[in-house]
């Protein structure tokens, strides 16, 4: 039984490390397109 309890720790750890990599570059790709997008609202004005 605890073999699985710590297999499932394991994978629950390295499923959250995704998440924060995933959200992490999530946040980064809209900053970008945001100053992007702000760039270009600055250059039309």
């Amino acid at each position: 039984m605890d073999v699985i309890t710590n297999f499932l720790h394991m994978v629950l750890g390295f499923l959250l490390g995704l998440l924060e990599l995933f959200i992490s570059f999530l946040i980064a790709v809209l900053n970008l397109v945001l100053s992007f997008a702000r760039s270009i609202v600055g250059l039309v004005s």
